[in-house]
Order: C-alpha cells, then sequence, then structure tokens
C-alpha cells in the first residue's frame, strides 16, 4: 500500500525564549501559522508481511540512515505499537532544510498521522502528542489540525489555536544558508541577556489582536528572541528585513532559528512587486502566499 501525505511548512509570527530547564530543553512561548501552500511531501509503501525501514529523498540535505528523523519515528511508533511492517519512506523535499521552517519535524508528524490512521488508529490524539514531542519539541505542532496555534512550555502545550483567514500575504525568503538549532539554543543566553527576566508576554498580545481586529495591526507585534544572535552572525538576515520594508511590508521578522525571513503584506500589488525584485537576487527560495 502507498500513501501521500502533505507536510506543510511553518513561521513563527513570536518566539520567546524565557528559560533554559534542567533537562536541556528549552522553556519558550510562540505563535505559530502553518503555511498549507509550502509543503513537503511523505510518500510511504507499507508491506504488511515485510520487515525494516527504509527513507530516501531527492534531496541531498537530510541524512538517509537512522539519524533521521521519519526513521526515528517510524522506529519509535512501531514499538510503541508493537507491531513489525516493511516501511519505504519516501520524502519529497521543497521546504528548506534547517530554515526555521520546521520542515523535519513536520516530516515526522505526517508520518506519525500516516502510521496512526493505517494501523485503525492505536493511539489517541493525546498519546500521540507525547510520542511526538519525544521526537522533536516541534512535532507535536503539526498534529494540529488548525493553522495558528499559541503554545507554551517546551512547544507542547496549547495555549490557543484556530483557523484565521484575514491574515494578509506573505513573502518568504530564504538566503541559502542552514543554521543549526541546537547552536541557535545553545548561543541564544550569551546574546539575550534578559531570556530570563520577568517581561510582557508577546504572544499574548498578538493573540488578542488577531481575535479583536481584522486588519494588520497584529504585525506591529511580531518578534524573535533568536534575531539579535542570528543578525549578529548573518548580516543578510536583516538585509532581508529591510528589503521587505522598503518595498511595503507592515511588519517582518525572521522565522525560528532562521535564517528564513517574511514579510507581511496588506497589498498583493506591493507583496508581488517585492517579490520580483527579491527574487532576483535570492531565486533559490522566495514564495509569495496569502
Amino acid at each position: 500500500m502507498k500513501i501521500i501525505r502533505r507536510s506543510p511548512a511553518k513561521i513563527n509570527l513570536v518566539l520567546e525564549v524565557t528559560n533554559k530547564r534542567v533537562d536541556g530543553y528549552h522553556s519558550l512561548r510562540t505563535v505559530i501559522l502553518k503555511l498549507e501552500n509550502i509543503f513537503d511531501e511523505v510518500v510511504v509503501e507499507i508491506n504488511p508481511d515485510g520487515t525494516g525501514i527504509k527513507v530516501d529523498s531527492d534531496s541531498e540535505a537530510i541524512p538517509k540512515d537512522g539519524n533521521n528523523t521519519c526513521y526515528k519515528t517510524a522506529q519509535n511508533f512501531l514499538r510503541v505499537i508493537n507491531q513489525k511492517v516493511g516501511l519505504n519512506i519516501y520524502i519529497k523535499k521543497r521546504i528548506p532544510v534547517a530554515a526555521g521552517l520546521g520542515g523535519g519535524s513536520s516530516n515526522a508528524a505526517t508520518l506519525l498521522m500516516i502510521l496512526n490512521d493505517y494501523f485503525k488508529q492505536p493511539l489517541s490524539q493525546s498519546e500521540l502528542a507525547k510520542l511526538a514531542v519525544k521526537i522533536g519539541a516541534d512535532v507535536p505542532l503539526f498534529l494540529i489540525s488548525k493553522n495558528i496555534t499559541y503554545l507554551k512550555g517546551v512547544g507542547n502545550r496549547v495555549v490557543f489555536k484556530k483557523d484565521w483567514k484575514k491574515r494578509g500575504y506573505f513573502l518568504l525568503i530564504n538566503p541559502n544558508l542552514e543554521i543549526s538549532t541546537h547552536w541557535a539554543y545553545e548561543n541564544l543566553a550569551s546574546t539575550v541577556w534578559f531570556m530570563k527576566k520577568k517581561r510582557m508576554n508577546i504572544s499574548e498580545k498578538l493573540i488578542q489582536k488577531i481575535n479583536q481586529s481584522n486588519t494588520l495591526s497584529w504585525n506591529s507585534l511580531l518578534y524573535n528572541d533568536f534575531e539579535l544572535l542570528i543578525e549578529k552572525e548573518y548580516p543578510v538576515v536583516r538585509e532581508l528585513k529591510q528589503a521587505l520594508k522598503a518595498f511595503g511590508a507592515n511588519g517582518a521578522l525572521m522565522s525560528g532559528a532562521g535564517p528564513t525571513v517574511f514579510g507581511v503584506f496588506d497589498s498583493l500589488v506591493k507583496a508581488k512587486k517585492a517579490e520580483r525584485v527579491i527574487k532576483k537576487q535570492y531565486p533559490s527560495f522566495c514564495y509569495l502566499i496569502n
């Protein structure tokens, strides 16, 4: 049996890192928007009489062995439900790797849903989420059907979720860099000296704005703690944000630990003009969505 599902990207509208926990994870507050228009495809061939897990992809940037996130996901899921089947997993990559767009986590969550459906849902949604967070802090997010989510904890505690439609036009640019999330978290405290201080809950403020208004007034609250660190190491991030604003973006932000940057426009004409100009400079990944 062959099963194919889309695996969407995400952007962080707010990302506040508030503490490093004793288990090595970081506590955070984040508002995340899933982007159904930018996606990978996860293709799974299941042989009920076979054994073993094989992973392949059209991307050279991801591992194909036991270090692959989908390999670990399949292994953990089959162990938990005590089943053995043969799995051939193929990942058609469109989301850049190590780009702050959650591609690997989304692939893992999509695979979990495929396998749970195939085996007639042996795991409940809460059990699936508990398994997902062991694979990666971002993985549970992609199990949620709504497109905007406010999360706390290590990204596993859902505070708010909804389907959000009136949000403007988003132009995403990746400057063809890969940034290690592990490196970014390890070096964050040295740059964001106020990380552990009690400060305004920007995520909460943004959710209030989204609920109260159909205008783009919410984009004044775009915020990411990682920008201080990443802009210092990679000035191109600041350059791209400046370019987006120069062409009329109401707000611009880096997503996750970077380096992908997005701008929010209230006009499709402005957004398309920005896309035409910026794509000439950064052609590898420049996408306009609404």
